[in-house]
């Protein structure tokens, strides 16, 4: 398929070669300028660019005599790169060796380089007769000295005619090797949205895959194809131009070649023994079509010579080539295959694939299967199955049926842009109740709860209580999770869970998670308790974690949820609920307590499942902040909104706000309008249990900010009466009276209760610890108590210190009594504040004499001579 390369009509997305690339070819370039003879050799299949990078090679010699040569395909006669070249034909004695073609074409150079270094190029250098391969060769191993600079391109060099280059290779004082293997993924994706903008990520990476990265091959997708039609199929097309290609090949092959590519292609693209590839084709003796095959570029090998296995080299060639094989030959191969086969499951895809019609025997076989795949949690494999059960079952109720199954693995899949290409013909289809439950699972899996809820209020009972038990029992328990998470119905999710229950959740495994969480919320309200454990996770100790990251204890949290996440992390489990929402809680608790590498890590991780759920958008601006990124809070807090919007359950909710308020404040951002924006955002949140109290200390902190001190007040008193177990309900009680008090414009009766708030302490909540002492050194500086200030926003600063990849935040200041020790500023901080000598001598238990001294040494340490100075040294820093 070369020769295609100049048929496309795309001719202005060229690849983009790498620095590695560059350096190779300018490297060579100097070599060859320095007097050096270099052999650049590039290995690289068709459409890798090895023409293209032959054209800049061409382009950056400026300067150099160039011979230039592209054999064909046909059996060149030997030695014609001498005629090519333009050695006379009588300067040829007949039957030359290779040293006396090597000499001939050493005199050719000499005699028209008019003292210019020497470029010779050669592409596809595997099509060259043996003779000058190995003349050119000899060539340069026999220059010593000489500006000389020869650049061979190949697709391999295991052929054998290129014996005397792979000697050349080992040679590295004097030959570059270059392999082209196609584009990087970031550079394809950068040419397929640079043509089509609106290409996301997962097509970008499922195009690369498709095609190797052979720029060639994207010419011609873009060329033959609209977005649309690419991202709206399951198996990309063949482009036209192509499969023109490959007809042409198919043309100059014998037969036994052909017989070996197609039944390759019928094979797919695995790894498959030769002998099992040769008695498919019906051939006893495939070397020599193998090797003209692998010639072409259309099959790669691997192993001994004994265990070779062979494939096609990518999905686009299989896809071209199934295109061109007539479909009578293509089943035919796939019935045969089916024999061969030792998988079952690749049995039943060659007996399906050479069906020609309704297969009742064949489809159950395939349900099955299916079934079977969806048990072992395998559900692309058992969509997939399920799909092919469909399509050969000759009763349409049946055929409705498993196919409406198969959409429902393919979500459990997360294959979701997947099913969104089937939604259109949803319509058309008859079983409702069905039908509903992939809507609303599909909704459910983008996170739009309340337009899931919708559609599984909308079935009618009768409906559903006349499907089969499976389609029952998944409405049940999606009900429910929904309930609990969304609408807050707590009797609506028992009635689902017991009615699950006399279905046995048990018998179909996919949404026990879903079971799990829903029976944990409902024995919160004390009406049923969940089993245990599943697949060896402790999920009422997962339920504890969450309750305790929500509630406000890190150190439960985590001793709770680490398990589950390492758990998931090793893929020891492919839970139906996988979408990273365990380590954003986690991640969550960890930089509560000011573990912020641990955070980021857990946070990046919940980022990297690539769901949309609504906990981990609301704490990834915890990430901006622990990695010292600021700037980026804004885009995630709108894409946290958003999110939210869709789905708004309220522990959400709360998490995201207490992120935010928390962020905004450790970033010194405004937030006296922040309980605006959160009312008109989400209004009241409505909790169908009591209020977490963390979200009731976060409520009081931003009704503080909002100068609401009734508010703030009812707060404290309600977290003044939270359960023993809320270790730090004492001091934040007292926090959020002290707030109170400052918005009353009581700065004295604020002071006490920040220290009454200091001294009970926040446990392990060390942000708020942080924050705390920033409140405190605050208020102090507004009754003047400057030294006070200081002493708490130096605490506050070296628990900040403490948190890595915090000291960020520190404002830097400059302590004025650095130099005192801790008595003598003990004394200037009693002085700043107005007490006059025998009232520090009183509050120290000292003598007024021993005031004097220790007055004496801090008027000398900080260079003053008055109380007034000092406090001015004080409140100016």
């Amino acid at each position: 398929m070369q020769n295609c390369q100049s048929r496309s009509e795309v001719t202005d997305r060229s690849p983009r070669w790498s620095a590695e690339q560059h350096a190779a070819l300018s490297e060579s370039l100097r070599r060859a300028r320095d007097g050096q003879p270099t052999v650049l050799l590039i290995e690289g299949g068709p459409g890798s660019g090895k023409t293209t990078f032959l054209r800049r090679v061409v382009a950056e010699a400026q300067g150099f005599h160039l011979l230039q040569l592209q054999p064909d395909d046909d059996r060149p006669q030997p030695f014609s790169v001498l005629h090519e070249w333009g050695v006379p034909d009588t300067a040829v004695d007949p039957g030359p060796t290779v040293a006396q073609g090597a000499k001939l074409l050493r005199d050719r150079i000499e005699q028209t380089r008019s003292d210019a270094p020497v470029l010779l190029v050669v592409d596809d250098t595997e099509l060259l007769d043996t003779e000058s391969s190995d003349m050119i060769a000899r060539l340069v191993e026999r220059t010593f000295s000489d500006r000389l600079l020869v650049v061979v391109a190949t697709h391999s060099l295991t052929f054998p005619t290129l014996e005397p280059w792979k000697r050349l290779k080992l040679d590295t004082d004097r030959t570059i090797h270059l392999e082209l293997s196609g584009l990087s993924e970031s550079a394809f994706s950068d040419l397929l949205t640079r043509a089509w903008p609106d290409a996301d990520p997962a097509l970008c990476t499922r195009l690369w895959r498709y095609t190797s990265g052979n720029p060639l091959y994207l010419q011609h997708l873009l060329h033959d194809f609209t977005l649309d039609e690419i991202r709206d199929t399951d198996e990309p097309p063949a482009p036209a131009g192509l499969i023109h290609c490959f007809l042409e090949l198919l043309d100059r092959l014998d037969t036994t070649a052909t017989s070996l590519l197609a039944a390759a292609i019928v094979l797919g693209d695995r790894w498959t023994a030769l002998p099992t590839v040769a008695a498919l084709a019906e051939l006893e003796d495939p070397a020599g079509a193998l090797e003209s095959l692998r010639l072409l570029g259309v099959i790669d090998s691997r192993g001994t010579p004994d265990r070779l296995e062979i494939r096609i080299t990518n999905g686009i060639i299989r896809a071209v080539g199934t295109t061109a094989i007539q479909p009578a030959q293509r089943q035919a191969l796939h019935r045969r295959a089916a024999a061969l086969t030792d998988a079952p499951i690749d049995a039943l895809r060659h007996r399906y694939l050479g069906s020609d019609g309704p297969d009742d025997d064949l489809a159950d076989e395939l349900a099955a299967t299916s079934w079977a795949l969806h048990l072992s949690r395998d559900y692309r494999q058992a969509s997939l199955t399920g799909m092919w059960s469909s399509r050969v079952s000759s009763n349409p109720v049946v055929r409705e049926r498993r196919y409406l199954d198969a959409l429902f693995d393919l979500i459990l899949a997360r294959e979701l842009d997947a099913v969104d290409r089937h939604l259109a013909r949803l319509d058309e289809v008859h079983d409702e109740a069905r039908r509903k439950l992939v809507e609303a699972f599909l909704l459910a899996k983008r996170w739009r709860g309340l337009r899931s809820a919708a559609v599984i209020l909308s079935i009618p009972a009768p409906l559903i209580d006349a499907t089969d038990p499976c389609t029952r029992l998944r409405l049940y328990l999606l009900d429910a999770w929904l309930q609990v998470t969304i609408i807050g119905s707590v009797e609506r999710a028992q009635r689902s869970l017991e009615l699950a229950d006399e279905l046995d959740p048990m018998s179909d495994p996919c949404l026990t998670e879903y079971y799990y969480i829903a029976s944990a919320v409902v024995q919160h309200h004390g009406v049923r308790g969940p089993r245990p454990r599943e697949g060896g996770i402790d999920l009422d100790g997962v339920w504890i974690g969450v309750v305790a990251a929500s509630t406000g204890l890190p150190d439960v949290a985590v001793r709770q949820l680490e398990p589950y996440a390492a758990q998931l992390d090793d893929d020891l489990l492919m839970m139906t609920m996988r979408d990273g929402e365990f380590h954003a809680m986690l991640g969550y608790a960890y930089w509560l307590r000011g573990d912020w590498s641990r955070a980021r890590e857990r946070i990046d991780a919940a980022l990297a499942f690539g769901s949309v759920h609504p906990m981990v958008r609301a704490v990834a601006v915890l990430a901006d902040v622990a990695a010292g990124n600021p700037d980026t809070m804004a885009q995630h807090r709108a894409t946290a909104r958003a999110a939210l919007w869709e789905y708004p359950a309220t522990p959400a909710i709360a998490m995201a706000v207490t992120s935010e308020f928390l962020s905004l404040r450790l970033t010194g951002q405004p937030t006296d309008r922040y309980l605006e924006t959160l009312n008109k955002d989400f209004g009241p949140l409505i909790w169908y249990h009591a209020e977490p109290e963390m979200w009731q200390l976060t409520q009081g902190m931003i009704n503080a900010a909002a100068g609401r001190p009734e508010e703030v007040r009812k707060l404290a008193a309600s977290l003044a009466d939270a359960p023993e177990h809320i270790v730090w309900r004492a001091g934040a009680s007292a926090w959020l009276r002290g707030l109170a008090a400052e918005c009353d414009g009581d700065p004295q009766q604020a002071a006490r209760h920040l220290n009454e708030a200091r001294a009970h302490g926040m446990a392990e909540l060390r942000v708020h610890r942080v924050l705390l002492a920033a409140d405190l050194a605050r208020v102090r500086r507004t009754l003047g108590d400057e030294a006070g200030a200081a002493e708490a926003q130096r605490e506050s600063d070296a628990l900040l210190a403490g948190i890595e990849g915090a000291g960020y935040l520190i404002t830097p200041t400059v302590d004025p009594l650095a130099q005192l020790s801790d008595r003598e500023r003990e004394v200037a901080n009693l002085l700043t504040q107005g007490l006059s000598y025998a009232q520090i001598a009183t509050e120290l238990c000292v003598s007024r004499s021993t005031v004097g001294f220790h007055l004496s040494n801090i008027y000398a340490k900080t260079e003053t001579s008055s109380r007034h100075q000092l406090t001015d040294l004080v409140r100016n820093g």
